[in-house]
């Protein structure tokens, strides 16, 4: 054991750059366990004959202090690297240390335009036409964004709590995107301020208006359905003629293709499907929508957005920032088609929004909608549902929400349900619940793969202290730094970007708990991450891995579903992503 704890302790081991990177100017970090005045730090070519020819990068003589460094140079691309260092020791330098093989994949810059539209307007409108300007918008950014990124939109802040309540959360992440070397470096980029303009440049990417109906409030959700599978754009109906319904249907005479104003009275039949009402406007909405396009294969199962209807009209404050009524995230889930819900998870309660519903009548018939999805996917596929409760407008007893269950235990139901039917949580809660732009950043060019930061070695941790000469862990007191938890690709947009600038970060060894699926939405928070991360980063899934789920409750007998096992489709998902 000697022998080998001296031959690590004898030449220095590079920890980063390790596997793929898309930094010509990659990070170099190492450790070596013995004392030393100056370092020298060389990138080699791998699998070319002679040493000499294949160093394509090599230091002077770098202070003792220094534990990384940067190449002054580009390395090259498309080739296997190895990096190496050397330390000089009483006098002497080492032989080149243990090196780390990586390879350097740039992202391919956007060559393409892009629009942007800012939204910050809305939040000096007043709640139905804010609420009906952004849903508008946000439902033309899906359409548009469906096949490439075209349209990027500035609307959501910082929140206080994570100490960035000022900060431009989709200004911030546009400078780093257009940075030197960022996937929008080389776009042009257009401003456009008039929502007329941004709607004729556009005018290919939708067929018409969807008209809903703010006496259902429901509707507004539906008609999100309904934007993403038929390519129309949501507007309000106002009785007085005013706002978008006036601008869009009466002045640029834009056609309404579906209407639905009175369809939905709680009485007799739900029209276009040949059920009974449920005594429901609410319900006989969401249901009428389930029979015309889930079932009939207009919407994606796989996709669902749990997102607050236009109820929040009703009580817009209770959500803190305006921009809590969640409409931004629409758009990855209309360019998707998928299917958006908001319905009660409770049966022992009538929710506050309909309250003259039957008991139950919600829950039964969010797991209707359930049901169906998992019945079209034949049970093989894990079910993406974004957003959340959310608890401080209805379903809990906080208060003004009108509930009887604390918003935890609310969360709790809704995953233990959720998690019985196949679906995993993208977790997008009060209060940074708002993320713009999913549907622009789904399209970033991320490496098929990333390496974690390579391991310590026995020795090293023998050395430390922390194992035993027999290899087990040492009688001591172990913390691990869990830094979470990242369940919500909201979340992590709009906080873990500034977070992860603090100069502290990278002082104590941190295990990141950032859940791997959120990479769908917001795809170049991970190229940021891994390529500034040191030593002391490490990554790892929060709660219980590629999306927030109960995993017990995917194994029989999964009650409310009585669906089979599911716990193999659980890996295979989770694989995939990891």
């Amino acid at each position: 054991m000697a022998i080998m704890l001296e031959s690590v302790r004898a030449v220095p081991r590079v920890l980063l750059p390790a596997g793929i990177t898309t930094s010509a100017r990659p990070r170099i970090e190492w450790k070596w366990l013995g004392t030393t005045d100056a370092w020298q730090v060389r990138v080699r070519e791998t699998g070319r004959p002679g040493e000499e020819q294949s160093v394509v990068w090599q230091s002077k003589a770098l202070p003792g202090t220094s534990y990384h460094t940067f190449p002054e140079a580009d390395l090259p691309s498309h080739s296997s690297l190895c990096a190496e260092v050397c330390a000089r020791h009483n006098g002497e330098w080492t032989p080149w240390g243990m090196a780390s093989i990586f390879r350097i994949e740039p992202v391919c810059p956007l060559q393409k335009g892009i629009v942007i539209y800012d939204l910050h307007y809305t939040r000096k409108l007043s709640p139905l036409q804010a609420f009906a300007h952004v849903h508008l918008v946000s439902a033309l950014q899906g359409l548009v964004n469906r096949q490439e990124p075209r349209l990027y939109v500035r609307f959501v802040q910082g929140d206080p709590v994570f100490g960035n309540g000022q900060v431009d959360i989709d200004q911030f992440w546009l400078d780093r995107l257009k940075g030197d070397d960022g996937w929008l470096c080389e776009s042009l980029i257009r401003c456009i301020s008039s929502l007329p303009d941004l709607l004729e440049l556009f005018g290919d990417s939708y067929n018409g208006l969807v008209v809903w109906d703010p006496a259902v409030p429901a509707t507004s959700n539906v008609a999100s359905t309904i934007a993403g599978a038929d390519a129309l754009l949501p507007v309000p109906f106002c009785c007085d003629g005013t706002g978008l319904y006036k601008d869009l249907i009466i002045e640029q005479q834009i056609p309404v293709v579906i209407d639905l104003r009175g369809k939905f009275t709680a009485d007799g039949n739900i029209p276009g499907t040949g059920r009974q009402s449920t005594g429901s406007t609410k319900c006989d909405a969401y249901l009428w929508a389930l029979d015309n396009y889930l079932v009939t294969g207009k919407c994606d199962p796989c996709y669902m957005g749990h997102y607050i209807d236009a109820w929040w009209v009703r009580r817009p404050g209770a959500g803190g920032n305006i921009q809590n009524h969640t409409l931004t995230n629409h758009d990855y889930f209309i360019s998707r088609r998928g299917f958006f819900w908001d319905l009660n998870v409770w049966h022992d309660e009538v929710p506050v929004d309909d309250p003259e519903q039957s008991l139950g009548t919600d829950a039964r018939t969010l797991q209707e909608i359930l049901a169906v999805a998992n019945d079209l996917t034949r049970n093989r596929e894990m079910l993406h549902v974004g957003g959340f409760t959310p608890w401080s407008f209805k379903y809990t007893n906080h208060p003004g929400a009108g509930g009887k269950h604390d918003p935890v235990a609310t969360e709790w139901e809704l995953a233990r349900v959720l998690s019985a039917y196949n679906c995993y949580i993208d977790a997008d809660a009060l209060g940074l619940g708002a993320l713009a732009n999913a549907s622009f950043l789904c399209h970033y060019p991320l490496p098929q793969t990333y390496a974690p930061v390579l391991a310590h070695t026995p020795p090293e941790l023998k050395d430390a202290g922390l194992l035993t000469e027999a290899g087990q862990p040492a009688a001591k007191d172990f913390i691990l730094n869990y830094v979470g938890d990242y369940d919500s690709a909201a979340w992590a947009w709009g906080a873990l970007g500034q977070l992860w600038e603090s100069p502290a970060r990278s002082k104590v060894t941190k295990a990141w708990a950032i859940n791997p699926n959120l990479v769908e939405r917001v795809a170049p928070l991970f190229e940021h991450l891994y390529k500034t991360r040191t030593t002391n980063d490490h990554f790892m899934a929060g709660d219980s891995g590629a999306g927030y789920v109960n995993p017990t409750q995917l194994l029989p007998p999964r009650e409310p579903s009585q669906l089979p096992d599911a716990s193999h489709v659980w890996v295979h998902h989770c694989r995939a992503w990891y």
